[in-house]
């Protein structure tokens, strides 16, 4: 009780001492790294190389400017999040048998990964190639490190009996005193890595194609093409920080999983915004707009066609941003730590207002060429889209609220957001702190009310 009541106090001091607190990552860094591998991109016309070493250029484009940051400069394996505190009385020699546990563990749970991937049908697409070439490149120098990781990490963790040592004592058959909450977490951390990784491996293998294919000389063509280059480099640079996002979860840079957002909505919103869920939802159900696009609709103004492929770069300028300012730290359904600066400076949800606003610019639903009740039609489906959105928010934030960081940071972001004023009219919009930490402290009960909405 007594720790739930400095929690509360310590989210409602910060809030409403005007500070916003630290973001786990460094803006000015993400955003440079982000600036060097859109940079890169300018090559893809002459690497000709295959795809496998490509993608593995471009992460590392990535990860090795971060995490070494992180590492020398940052040295982020010091935080309390990171639990890597060294026990009283200095360094602790290790247990080998743990440690050989865990390997099994590792091990094992990547054979499981490997068979799920041979078993299902969509992986034999074309699609997903590109990620078997990485992994072939890659998964053998991990496994040949992984036990020095393990060994080395063993030593160091203020907790040793973690999700990999469970996986471990199941797969080998000890399941008396198994910790059930602890294996759970760690399988759901892998199950969301294992389909979101593929995912976005090929998805930027796509852009890395498409960017070989068309030069930055063939973009200045019109403000249409100028477009969809720019378009396309910030969805290669998202993807780029995603994918490096997915793979490096490691405890000693602080990028590890700390918990997975346990609510069922949460999972279902989040996972039919992706194929191959999303192509059979928005087809039946969820498919905006006609023929017309905004560049149908502007193509004889050529002035407005400048100002609306602006604002939708401006859109996936924020979208993109959102994704970068993660650094080594973005995955879905997760929680590796609060993120507040960049666009987070400025609203909770950035990269989805940005990406839902880029939608409406685009595909202009309110304009069809069958007339307004289509127009109409089409823009109540994509009304409905943003409401998955909307939802993922929401259970983002109640996940995210077991935090007493992110609690202070949306009582701040509640005053100081630039949407604020929202909550005010729309109630139901209002952020609400949890009411196990709202309830704690008699003197703090009035706090249980809603804050306002950024």
């Amino acid at each position: 009780m007594a720790a739930a009541a400095s929690t509360l106090d310590t989210a409602l001091t910060t809030s409403e001492g005007g500070k916003r607190p630290t973001s786990v990552t460094h803006t000015g860094l993400c955003l440079t790294v982000a600036v060097g591998v859109g940079a890169s991109a300018l090559a893809a016309p002459v690497m000709n190389l295959p795809i496998g070493i490509e993608l593995a250029c471009v992460l590392v484009l990535v990860i090795f400017p971060l995490a070494s940051a992180d590492l020398l400069i940052f040295k982020v394996y010091g935080r309390d999040s990171a639990g890597l505190q060294l026990p009283v009385g200095g360094s602790r020699r290790g247990d080998l048998r743990r440690v050989a546990v865990k390997c099994v563990g590792f091990y094992a749970t990547l054979l499981v990964v490997a068979a799920m991937y041979f078993a299902f049908p969509i992986y034999r697409q074309d699609y997903y190639q590109p990620f078997f070439s990485l992994a072939a490149l890659c998964v053998p120098p991990i496994l040949a490190v992984a036990p020095l990781y393990i060994w080395l990490l063993d030593r160091r963790m203020a907790c040793p009996r973690d999700g990999t040592w469970q996986a471990g004592r199941l797969f080998l058959g000890y399941w008396r005193g198994l910790d059930r909450t602890e294996l759970a977490s760690y399988a759901l951390g892998w199950l969301i890595k294992a389909f979101f990784l593929p995912l976005m491996i090929g998805g930027l293998a796509a852009t890395v194609r498409w960017l070989g294919r068309h030069p930055l000389d063939a973009a200045l063509v019109d403000v249409f093409e100028a477009t969809t280059w720019l378009i396309t480099l910030a969805l290669f640079v998202n993807l780029a920080f995603v994918s490096a996002g997915y793979i490096v979860t490691l405890r000693v840079l602080d990028s590890h999983i700390r918990s997975v957002n346990p609510l069922v909505l949460g999972w279902v919103v989040a996972l039919i915004c992706y194929e191959p869920f999303w192509s059979a939802i928005s087809n039946a159900f969820l498919h905006y707009g006609d023929t017309i696009s905004w560049r149908e609709w502007i193509r004889g103004s050529p002035l407005l066609a400048i100002v609306w492929g602006g604002l939708i770069v401006a859109a996936q300028t924020v979208w993109v941003s959102s994704a970068v300012i993660f650094g080594l730290r973005f995955s879905n359904l997760t929680h590796r730590g609060i993120i507040t600066g960049g666009p987070f400076r400025f609203t909770k949800h950035p990269s989805y207002i940005a990406k839902n606003i880029s939608w409406w610019l685009i595909s202009v639903p309110f304009i069809s060429d069958l007339g307004p009740v289509a127009a109409f039609n089409s823009c109540l489906l994509l009304l409905g889209v943003n409401a998955i959105y909307l939802a993922r928010a929401r259970t983002e934030e109640a996940h995210l609220s077991a935090d007493p960081t992110y609690v202070a940071y949306a009582m701040w972001m509640s005053e100081h957001g630039v949407f604020r004023g929202i909550g005010r009219i729309l109630p139901w919009l209002a952020y609400r702190p949890p009411q196990h930490i709202a309830r704690v402290g008699t003197h703090k009960v009035e706090r249980s009310r809603p804050a306002p909405a950024e």
